[in-house]
């Protein structure tokens, strides 16, 4: 739902700031939004998020979108690990009672952490090296064509901002009403959509959105 509202578009938008134009940094900044957000949302999901954000940023680049990617899965993978949401099978463990919120993160985020990170730093070193090897002038024209292709800033408006705080929030209640309450995270979840969809679908949401409500139907 946060992306059929283009609630993304506030991070991307965040992220060609960051980059400014350079890939270097791309890299490390897309592994740790992986590695964190596979933390809340599955594993899928978040790689999914992540490789549709580097489809907008570094679109015209096909061998730096395929190193990222690469990494991109190890990190969501290991960002999915230490948190009892972040897995089917943690979250499977945390149902039957056969494990803790507070001692699973203590115990299991730094391994994760160094699961992540350091396929990123193998790879990045790799992709800096072969970018000094190549030849100058191919370096070159290859920048060339990365300005002329370099993706507009997409328009952030205070609609989609306020679905991606929703929704992003939502997320984060499931496992808070899960210690609290004891609801299933599964019932969790549906709980935040109906949220979300409930809001969506609101007169101050069309107004906010300056959209017709066929446009904003939640599919």
């Amino acid at each position: 739902s946060i992306d059929h509202f283009d609630g993304f578009a506030v991070v991307t938008r965040m992220i060609l700031k960051m980059t400014s134009g350079r890939t270097d940094p791309l890299m490390p900044i897309l592994c740790l939004l992986s590695f964190f957000l596979s933390a809340v949302i599955d594993n899928l999901t978040a790689t999914i998020v992540s490789l549709k954000l580097l489809r907008h940023v570094a679109g015209s680049d096909r061998h730096l979108r395929h190193a990222i990617g690469g990494v991109v899965v190890i990190a969501a993978n290991a960002g999915g690990a230490w948190s009892p949401v972040g897995d089917v099978t943690t979250t499977m463990l945390w149902l039957s009672d056969k494990i803790s919120v507070g001692r699973t993160i203590i115990w299991l985020f730094f391994p994760s952490f160094v699961a992540g990170v350091l396929p990123m730093v193998g790879v990045w070193w790799e992709l800096k090296r072969h970018n000094r090897q190549s030849e100058g002038a191919e370096r070159q024209q290859r920048q060339q064509q990365q300005q002329q292709t370099c993706p507009a800033l997409p328009e952030v408006t205070r609609s989609k901002v306020l679905v991606l705080i929703l929704g992003v929030v939502c997320i984060l209640m499931v496992p808070v009403l899960k210690m609290t309450t004891g609801l299933p995270p599964y019932l969790g979840m549906l709980l935040a959509l109906g949220i979300l969809w409930f809001v969506t679908d609101s007169t101050a949401f069309h107004s906010l959105a300056h959209l017709p409500r066929e446009e904003v139907d939640v599919e």
